[in-house]
Formats: structure tokens, C-alpha cells, sequence
């Protein structure tokens, strides 16, 4: 997993989560179709690991929400073509869960290396301010994962073993699911997009242009170009 905004770092952090969360998954599950079709001793079953992240997309999280989503879209249309064939294919979506992924000293250090690998006109209209309150943010949501993950064991287990298959299996507290259904269902995107800026100007604070300037972001473009 990496985090950042879309405009810090290299297209790296785009490409690597492409491959593996979702790419790997098309090329193992192809690479085994042959074998499965042809299996003699009953139905068999695809589970891949997505996440809820592929259905709800958070600032920061981005390229690994993109990954996930992947997975999601994958998951639903390998059902419906494998329907003939009596395969049936599920997805697991849990919640954020504590794992080396989400492994602090790791994500600080990647944070910093974005950073880094960002172009000095970026740097210079965030600033360093906004991009450590950024860091902050995003460790204290990673530091919020639970620590369960047997959950996320015992709902793969029961997604292999079980006779009555679901189509996704949701694992994560019961009002994590009742927050993500209204953000999915209910609230106007309108809403969600007011509410996740000004929690992201809250907890970031604004970039060194916007501070400095004190113009609204829709002129951004026009101040560059009077620059």
C-alpha cells in the first residue's frame, strides 16, 4: 500500500499497485482458469482479496483504492462469465486492518521519498507545512487499522468452505458498514466532497500558494499563468 496525493511522487506509485493488487490477480486467475474448468471433483470456487477501499474512494488513497477497485470489477465480471462453466467467484472486502502495510515507519519513510521525488514547482506551491500535516493525517488513520485480522482469516475460510456462497463477504465493524452504505446510497456526492475537504483542510491545513495568495482554487490556473 502506498499513500500520497496524486500529485506527489512518480508514477511508480500508481504503476506498482496496478501490478500487483491488480493485474497479478487478472494473470494468476487466468493462468489457473484451464485448470479449473476442468475439474472433476465438483464445483469449483475463486476468492479474490479486494477491499472496501475499491468502493469508496478516500484523498491519499487513491492509487490504492483504483488497485482495489480493479479487483471489484474483475471479481463481478469473472462471475458472470464463469457462470456457464458452474465457477463460482467471490470477493472478500474487508475494512482497514493492522498489518505490515500499514506498518508506520514504513509509510513515514515512503512519505518522505515522495516528497523528494515530487518536482520543485510542487514542492514550492504545497509547501512543507502542508505536506507534514498530510504525513500526520495519514499515519493517524493508519494508526486507527484494528488489529483483529483473524476476522479477515476466519471470512476467507468461510468463503472457501462454505456450501451457500455469497457474493462478497464484508468484514469490518457493524457501523463501519452502516458509514460506508450511506456514503455509497444515500449522501449526494456533493456532500461527501464538502465534508472530506473541509476535514482535509482541518487536518493538513492549506497548500503555501493558496495561504499565501489567499485566492480560491478555482484561480489556480490563472495565477500560474501570471507567473
Amino acid at each position: 500500500m502506498s499513500l500520497c496525493e496524486i500529485e506527489f511522487g512518480n508514477m511508480s506509485t500508481f504503476t506498482k499497485q496496478m501490478d500487483v493488487n491488480g493485474m497479478g490477480v487478472v494473470l494468476v486467475t487466468k493462468t489457473f482458469l484451464p485448470l479449473l474448468r476442468h475439474n472433476h471433483f465438483g464445483r469449483a470456487r475463486i476468492v479474490n482479496i479486494a477491499s472496501l477501499a475499491g468502493r469508496f474512494t478516500m484523498p491519499g488513497f487513491v492509487a490504492y483504492c483504483m488497485s482495489k477497485a480493479i479487483v471489484i470489477a474483475f471479481t463481478d465480471g469473472l462471475r458472470r462469465e464463469l457462470a456457464k462453466w458452474n465457477i463460482e467467484v467471490v470477493s472478500i472486502e474487508p475494512h482497514l486492518y493492522r498489518t505490515n502495510l500499514v506498518n508506520q515507519q514504513r509509510l513515514i519513510a515512503e512519505f518522505e521519498q515522495q516528497w523528494n521525488q515530487s518536482e520543485e514547482s510542487i514542492r514550492k506551491d504545497y509547501g512543507r507545512s502542508y505536506h507534514e500535516g498530510f504525513v500526520r493525517t495519514m499515519t493517524q488513520a493508519m494508526d486507527s487499522a484494528r488489529s483483529e485480522i483473524e476476522q479477515v482469516v476466519r471470512t476467507m475460510e468461510r468463503a472457501v468452505t462454505t456450501t451457500q456462497v455469497e457474493y462478497s463477504y464484508t468484514v469490518a465493524r457493524y457501523s463501519e458498514r452502516i458509514r460506508i452504505w450511506f456514503w455509497q446510497t444515500i449522501a449526494p456526492i456533493c456532500v461527501i466532497d464538502f465534508f472530506m475537504r473541509k476535514f482535509l483542510t482541518d487536518c493538513n491545513g492549506q497548500p503555501k500558494m493558496l495561504k499565501e495568495k489567499m485566492i480560491n482554487p478555482r484561480n489556480v490556473v490563472d495565477y500560474h499563468k501570471s507567473k
